[in-house]
């Protein structure tokens, strides 16, 4: 399997390399994960104008554009089966054994509930996995720039499905996202230890903004301790001390994290300071259309600028097995990448 550089040392990772790595896919949400020739088709036939031009870079004003088209468009449930059908084919090119989903149930009136946003989704999954071994879970967004009456409205629509008897085996939890200028997670704290009592896992994005608010957010959030963290972008000695004594695992997305930080380079991405303590990490995409990439190329990129070779790069992916939060999968993902790394042993 001629997957290395052969004029390069054996160590050497190359995009191909990455391409045919078994991966798993924590953090990616819906919407943002639509194809851009989707997103232009759906665009004219809606009359609104779409110009890829305007969207050749991938800075903090290009990204919010195509977030505003996205909303603009995704208003009708077959729009929405077809993102959800493309973005579970894209992955399963990508190699990704396990995926995780992410969506703010949805209503639009005279057109559909929030029921039917959600079955429209969860039967594409479920379809998909008829033909299809990809792992698949699907988590329900708390939208923080919404009230405390949605995201409590968004409870109950993940305890009515966790017992649904087509969809109960796809429901792993909630996360906690969206502008984050708005609101804080005190304000919703309540609903997650209410989540967490009833046996759901929990994701929190966080250290979004820089500031002293955010310090204070961040730092709350470390104290009620998800399951898993999002992004991590922002933070001072002290809540670095928190989080690696806490070890959560940590979900990094690179190109993101790029723009939200406005990076010049992807060595200078906190990856680096989480990978020397061995910290439980995964990389993830974020957003595949909005930000033009994949989860190969995410991989590729890291893994170059912060000089890995075939070793640390396996002993890395196996800890960030560690970021699987049910055990039953993590058994079941393990021995593709252990089957994977025996090629080179």
């Amino acid at each position: 399997m001629d997957i290395l550089n052969p004029s390069q040392s054996q160590t050497t990772i190359t995009l191909d390399f990455c391409k045919k790595l078994p991966k798993i896919e924590l953090h990616a949400h819906l919407n943002g994960s639509i194809r851009l020739q989707t997103l232009k088709e759906l665009s004219l036939k809606k009359g609104f104008p779409f110009a890829f031009e305007e969207h050749s870079t991938r800075d903090l004003k290009a990204c919010f554009s195509i977030f505003a088209q996205i909303h603009k468009v995704l208003i009708e449930l077959d729009a929405i089966r077809r993102v959800t059908r493309e973005m579970l084919q894209d992955f399963q090119l990508q190699n990704v054994v396990y995926l995780e989903i992410r969506t703010t149930p949805k209503n639009l009136e005279g057109v559909f509930t929030y029921e039917e946003y959600l079955e429209a989704i969860l039967d594409e999954i479920m379809n998909f996995n008829e033909q299809n071994k990809m792992i698949i879970r699907i988590l329900f967004s708390v939208d923080r720039s919404r009230s405390i009456e949605q995201a409590k409205k968004t409870v109950e629509l993940l305890k009515k499905y966790k017992s649904h008897p087509l969809y109960s085996s796809y429901i792993l939890g909630f996360d906690y996202s969206g502008n984050p200028y708005q609101n804080s997670f005190r304000d919703f704290k309540e609903i997650f230890e209410n989540a967490r009592n009833n046996g759901f896992k929990t994701m929190i994005h966080i250290a979004e903004t820089e500031g002293e608010d955010c310090k204070k957010e961040s730092s709350e959030i470390l104290e009620f301790g998800p399951d898993r963290l999002g992004h991590f972008n922002y933070f001072d000695e002290k809540l670095l001390e928190m989080a690696l004594k806490k070890k959560i695992p940590l979900e990094i997305c690179p190109s993101s994290n790029v723009c939200t930080l406005g990076l010049k380079s992807l060595k200078e991405h906190h990856f680096g300071v989480f990978l020397k303590e061995k910290y439980p990490m995964s990389i993830c995409t974020d957003d595949t259309g909005v930000f033009d990439t994949d989860l190969s190329k995410e991989l590729y990129e890291m893994f170059r600028n912060f000089e890995m070779n075939v070793k640390e790069v396996k002993e890395f992916l196996l800890r960030s097995l560690e970021c699987v939060l049910e055990e039953e999968v993590r058994k079941k993902v393990e021995p593709y990448f252990l089957k994977f790394f025996q090629e080179f042993e």
